[in-house]
């Protein structure tokens, strides 16, 4: 038959609180009549002998005393229940007995990452969550068990380990015996005499002994064979120093003492107080990048090694003056062009422009630019089948254009470009009435003649925003810089009047009427 709990509890409560063995049961023999002794055992050999050095609150860093241990993850006991039981291999855990600091913390965590333990969000609580799944650590061992009925709720052990933070012991084991002891005092008064006895007969103080010793050795070194002595050192340490990979010739010197970074050669020491020096080397050009322009973004690299020199030489038109100011030194690079303005021709008169004949002889000449007339607009009729039409002009894209069908503004993408036809993606029917604008800026030159410019070699940029309306949105935000003059406001293909909109804060349109739902709103910025 089973031993039963309170049997047990009966020999533990005659154990611990009587040092006396369970002879009888309970019923039979109270523990105040157990006349047996059995006390509990306490090896000296574990007896932690510097307890009395652990500080009652546990201290930040390690000590002779208190190991701080972190994140120690604990190994699953496989004899017991799944989960159940965990074990650090670690002893002499510092318990609560010493303060309340030195509880330790149990967290479960991915296992393998120690570093990602320590965590609010992984700890687990010695009273649990409130389901009975409190966990108890036992200090001198080291081992973790979920004393309650349950394992800690609502935490997935798949994958993961429990780890435990706290501190450990680290101090001296043991008690001595009464013979140590005494060897250890007897010692400690020889040494008491050494220092202290002053009998002349006998050499057993320290100050008799480094006299004696002086007495006897008549060679003591005096500082100038010690000078010797430290120059006959410097030699027996001095080293060969040389150079590698010098194509000319390397230079190698012998029997070195002493080693000089030159400053003037990009040097620098760090004196780093350990007894060691860093060398570091501030300035070397070693890679050049050399641009062929000032567009350029792709270098041509020169690199240097070794003795390597870089020339740096003026070309036609250029002057380089070296600028040699102690602590500034650099080039100054300038350019002449005064010989690229001598062309052996007078100047001409205000107004008037460079012009070659191809041959290479200039001459000045007035502002008159000869082009064919600049197109403003072009008409079409739509016969129910061709979709490609013909423009007199290119224009630079598709919003450089207006293009009406029966008088309804078409957006861009009804319609593409590709030189100068005009492609639309549905077929304009038989009679549709098509009417091109074409929409080139007015630029003020005094000097240009009528339609000399075209809109393809001012290469300005057409953009435009799209929106749906809603019934109620009024504002839509544009690019900056616009007026009411400079952007074309269309709703379901009807141009706006300027009077119907505004424009304020710099990127913000406030249309008077808001556009009704699944409105078109196509708003087209001319170039500013």
């Amino acid at each position: 038959m089973a031993i039963s709990d309170n049997q047990k509890l009966d020999y533990l409560f005659k154990k611990v609180g009587f040092g006396a063995t369970k002879t009888d049961t309970v019923l039979n023999k109270l523990a105040a009549n157990e006349s047996l002794p059995s006390p509990l055992l306490i090896r000296g050999d574990t007896i932690w002998a510097e307890s009395g050095q652990i500080p009652s609150v546990k201290p930040s860093t390690s000590n002779s005393y208190v190991t701080l241990q972190t994140a120690i993850e604990a190994t699953e006991d496989i004899t017991a229940t799944g989960n159940r039981t965990w074990k650090t291999g670690v002893t002499d855990w510092i318990p609560t007995e010493f303060g309340s600091t030195y509880l330790v913390n149990v967290y479960v965590h991915t296992s393998g990452d120690a570093a990602g333990a320590e965590s609010m969000s992984n700890k687990v609580f010695t009273t649990g969550s409130g389901n009975n799944d409190e966990w108890f650590f036992d200090y001198q061992s080291g081992v973790l068990n979920f004393i309650g009925d349950n394992l800690p709720n609502g935490v997935n052990f798949s994958g993961k380990s429990v780890y435990i933070t706290g501190a450990t012991y680290s101090g001296n084991f043991g008690v001595a015996s009464a013979s140590i002891s005494a060897d250890i005092s007897t010692l400690q008064s020889q040494v008491a005499s050494i220092l202290t006895n002053t009998d002349p007969a006998a050499l057993d103080s320290l100050t008799e002994i480094v006299n004696a010793f002086q007495t006897a050795d008549g060679t003591f070194a005096t500082s100038t064979e010690l000078a010797n002595v430290n120059t006959a050192i410097r030699s027996d340490l001095a080293f060969s120093v040389k150079e590698i990979n010098d194509p000319v010739s390397n230079v190698e010197v012998a029997n070195v003492t002493g080693i000089n970074f030159n400053v003037d050669g990009g040097f620098a020491l760090t004196d780093n107080s350990d007894g060691t020096v860093t060398v570091t080397i501030e300035s070397t050009f070693k890679t050049w990048h050399i641009y062929d322009t000032v567009s350029d973004t792709t270098p041509t690299d020169i690199i240097a090694a070794a003795v390597d020199e870089i020339s740096i030489r003026a070309g036609n038109n250029i002057t380089i003056t070296p600028v040699t100011t102690t602590g500034s030194k650099g080039i100054t690079i300038a350019s002449d062009i005064s010989d690229l303005l001598d062309l052996g021709i007078s100047d001409g008169t205000v107004g008037q422009i460079l012009q070659t004949d191809g041959n290479g002889n200039f001459s000045f000449t007035n502002n008159s630019i000869v082009s064919s007339s600049i197109p403003t607009s072009q008409t079409f009729t739509g016969d129910g089948s061709t979709v490609d039409y013909t423009l007199t002009d290119t224009p630079a894209d598709e919003e450089s254009i207006d293009v009406y069908v029966n008088d309804v503004l078409q957006r861009p993408s009804i319609y593409s470009l590709s030189g100068t036809t005009l492609t639309f993606n549905e077929t304009p029917a038989n009679a549709d009435d098509i009417y091109v604008k074409y929409r080139y800026p007015t630029a003020t030159n005094v000097n240009l003649v009528d339609n000399s410019v075209e809109n393809r070699h001012l290469d300005l940029i057409y953009t435009s925003s799209q929106y749906v309306g809603d019934n109620t949105t009024t504002q839509y935000t544009i690019q900056s810089g616009h007026t009411v003059h400079s952007v074309l406001v269309i709703v379901n293909g009807l141009i706006l009047p300027p009077t119907d909109y505004t424009i304020g804060f710099g990127t913000t349109l406030t249309i008077t009427t808001a556009p009704a739902t699944s409105a078109v709103i196509d708003i087209r910025y001319l170039p500013v």
